[in-house]
């Protein structure tokens, strides 16, 4: 999902990916996917096949472990501010990694591969950097996101020039 917002003297643009669920419903699924889980252990326990309890107990910790880990990722974002003077981009969750790059002599890369086999690469370069941005975004959003950089004035630059 991309935000963007242009005030007086900066571009701001948010980049997030896509979620489906929160924590909270992605909790509530667990609980839901538990309760026959745990009957059917607790059924075949009853009937002499105790060994199918810790089974099912290791396969609800892993799915619970698995749920928090994509639910984790989907709260991560990018802040990119573009200034008259420097382009910043903050990526994290709760401590946000920062870094800076000068406007002057700064382009996007927005770089497809030959078949469209895989997803483009968008990425802000200047001369000693090259720092690739929206990488958790689907296809929609990172030509929206290509969109976003061409009207707050950066250059795009495309490999493949010819195409729409």
């Amino acid at each position: 999902m991309i935000t963007s917002k242009q005030c007086n003297n900066h571009w701001r643009i948010t980049l997030q990916p896509n979620r489906s669920a929160s924590w909270r419903q992605s909790k509530v699924f667990i609980g839901v996917l538990a309760v026959p889980i745990f009957i059917i252990a607790l059924g075949w326990s009853v009937v002499g096949v105790w060994i199918i309890l810790p089974f099912a107990g290791l396969e609800m910790g892993l799915l619970t472990w698995l749920m928090f880990k994509v639910s984790h990722q989907t709260y991560h974002e990018q802040v990119i501010v573009i200034n008259k003077d420097v382009i910043s981009i903050e990526t994290g969750f709760r401590q946000k990694n920062k870094k800076c790059i000068p406007r002057r002599g700064c382009h996007v890369l927005y770089k497809e591969t030959e078949n469209d086999w895989q997803l483009p690469v968008v990425a802000l370069i200047s001369q000693n950097n090259e720092i690739i941005i929206g990488q958790f975004l689907n296809l929609a959003d990172r030509q929206l996101l290509k969109n976003e950089l061409q009207h707050a004035g950066l250059v795009i630059c495309r490999p493949y020039w010819w195409r729409d």
